[in-house]
């Protein structure tokens, strides 16, 4: 699922979720498309 879709569900802004990726602090696994579209694997 999209990284938006999933900060949604765990009651996070999608801004915070980000930062959390780009910090490596995001509890699920999670990657990068070449199209910049984050996947986390939940």
């Amino acid at each position: 699922m999209n990284l938006s879709v999933w900060a949604k569900r765990q009651g996070l802004c999608y801004k915070t979720a980000w930062r959390m990726w780009k910090e490596g602090r995001l509890p699920v696994p999670a990657e990068q498309l070449p199209t910049g579209t984050l996947i986390v694997h939940a």
